[in-house]
Parts: structure tokens; C-alpha cells; sequence
């Protein structure tokens, strides 16, 4: 059971995080984000000194989070295309609950960080890739499926995924993530072209 720190912590988290996506980064302020957590000031400061440390850890949660679901599947005894498409369905999923946040992301880009937390986040994310690597050699060894090159695979199959958020965003609206996994593992495989 969390404790009542924790579950504060978490709470400033959430709202820092909802805050940043309705307001922008502009409009993120350490007073507004104690208020939407129900907390005292004094207690955000307990856990964050600044905006930009608060900020740095709401990343740091999501990387967590995608590691914890990367992990799970890394213990699990699956092979082949079903490892494959349980590796799809759990970054769909984390991809899913956490689109609003990930949109503020880009490319050595984490808003409201400095440039020595980016390094770190960049990091993290590096070893979650990491980690899709070992997936991907695990699926390769373990089955007729042949994988090359892993970084770029692990790259590819986790922009497939990401491209799987954007295409519900624009085109396909009321669909879950997670259900487009099977299609991501065959594109995966097989490629964009129809043959």
C-alpha cells in the first residue's frame, strides 16, 4: 500500500502533467499545480524544487511506465509473433493512456527542461529501446522470424506504433490502440507494400 507521501507525490505528478497538456508550459505554474494536487506549496517543494525538476520527473514516470511494461514482457516465456504482438499490444497500451503527454515530446525535446535533464531523459528512453532490442533477438532466436539490424528494428517497430497513434488520431478516432497490434506486427514483418 502507497504511503501518503507517495500518493501525493503522485497526485503532483498527475496534475503537473494535466496541466502541461491543457495549459502549456507557459501557463504551468508550481502555485497552480500544488492546488490541482490538493497539496500545500510547501509540500511540491518538499518533492520538486523547481518547475523544471517537477517536469524532469513527470517524464521520468513515463519512461518508467514503459519500461515496467517492457520488462513484463521480457520475463514472460513468449516466442515468435505472439511475442511480437504482446510486445505491440503493451506499447500500444502505454502509448494509449499516456498520448496527450507524449505530444509534448519531440526529438531531444522534453518541454520545460534543460538541457542536462533532456541528456538524462534521452538516456532513459535509449534504455527502454534498448530493451526492445533484447525483445526483438529473443523473438529472432526463438522462432523462424528473421530480424536484422536491431536498433533500427526496435526504431521501426516502435514507430509503427507511435504512426498507429497518429493514424487514430486523424483517421480513425474511436479506436483502440491496442487493437491495431496484429497489424503492426504484420507490417512489421512484411512491410508497408502489398505485394
Amino acid at each position: 500500500m502507497a504511503s501518503n507521501l507517495e500518493i501525493k507525490k503522485r497526485r503532483i505528478l498527475e496534475s503537473a502533467r494535466g496541466l502541461l497538456v491543457g495549459h502549456g508550459l507557459q501557463n504551468l505554474t508550481l502555485d497552480e499545480v500544488a492546488k490541482n494536487a490538493g497539496v500545500a506549496k510547501g509540500t511540491l517543494f518538499l518533492h520538486y524544487k523547481s518547475k523544471e525538476e517537477l517536469l524532469r520527473a513527470a517524464y521520468l514516470d513515463l519512461a518508467y511506465s514503459l519500461e515496467a511494461a517492457l520488462k513484463n514482457i521480457e520475463d514472460s516465456d513468449l516466442k515468435g509473433q505472439t511475442l511480437l504482438e504482446k510486445t505491440a499490444e503493451a506499447i500500444l497500451s502505454y502509448l494509449d493512456v499516456n498520448s496527450d503527454f507524449l505530444l509534448q515530446i519531440g526529438p531531444d525535446r522534453f518541454s520545460g527542461c534543460g538541457p542536462k535533464s533532456c541528456r538524462e531523459l534521452a538516456e532513459k528512453i535509449s534504455g527502454d529501446m534498448g530493451r526492445l532490442q533484447k525483445i526483438l533477438v529473443r523473438c529472432s532466436k526463438s522462432s523462424s522470424i528473421v530480424i536484422r539490424d536491431y536498433p533500427r528494428s526496435a526504431c521501426f517497430f516502435f514507430g509503427l506504433c507511435r504512426a498507429s497513434l497518429i493514424y487514430r488520431i486523424f483517421v480513425h478516432k474511436g479506436e483502440s490502440l491496442k487493437s491495431r497490434a496484429k497489424r503492426v506486427v504484420h507490417v512489421f514483418l512484411n512491410g508497408v507494400a502489398i505485394r
